[in-house]
């Protein structure tokens, strides 16, 4: 009987907690105009995967501001991405060779 209130209770506290919503989230990286595969992209200490074929990586992070990190042979890149409630936030990053390289 007693297991069968807490359980209960879990459930119901469960309903009533606020829902942490998670907004889409797309990252392009470029160079010059190719898309780069294998970036890795962090959030803090947490890689949270690596740029696909198309230079892109999805993912869903819930509304704030975050710094995330490209990290691509031992180059780690800072960017800012804002993540709005009830929309999609788009970062695209293009890198530019020098002239003559």
């Amino acid at each position: 009987m007693t297991k069968r209130i807490v359980s209960m209770a879990l459930f119901l506290s469960a309903l009533w907690a606020p829902a942490v919503l998670a907004e889409p989230v797309f990252i392009q990286i470029f160079l010059d105009e190719a898309p780069v595969k294998g970036v890795q992209i962090y959030i803090g200490n947490e890689l949270i995967g690596s740029s696909d074929d198309a230079g892109m990586l999805e993912t869903d992070l819930a509304p704030g501001n975050y710094q995330v990190d490209l990290v691509n042979d031992d180059v780690r890149f800072p960017v800012s991405i804002p993540v709005e409630e009830e929309a999609e936030s788009e970062a695209t990053v293009i890198f530019k060779r020098a002239e003559g390289a």
